[in-house]
């Protein structure tokens, strides 16, 4: 059990670092805060998956802000 929710812990950080690749190295010093910020914010303290579930949405949001930088 233990092991089985280590690897689901593995695989969200995986999918939140696929999510901020090719960010710079000061974008993904703001994802933890905008992790903590979002929504209606993180319960402090959290757990490992509300946060690295939290960290792959700031990652999806700030890509998404990009994006509409550079179409919009």
């Amino acid at each position: 059990a233990e092991a089985d929710e280590a690897q689901a812990l593995g695989r969200m950080l995986l999918q939140a670092a696929a999510e901020a690749d090719g960010f710079s190295g000061r974008a993904l010093r703001k994802l933890p805060f905008l992790a903590h910020a979002s929504g209606g914010g993180l319960p402090a303290p959290c757990g490992c998956a509300q946060f690295l579930s939290a960290l792959r949405g700031a990652a999806e949001r700030e890509r998404a802000d990009r994006s509409d930088l550079t179409t919009g």
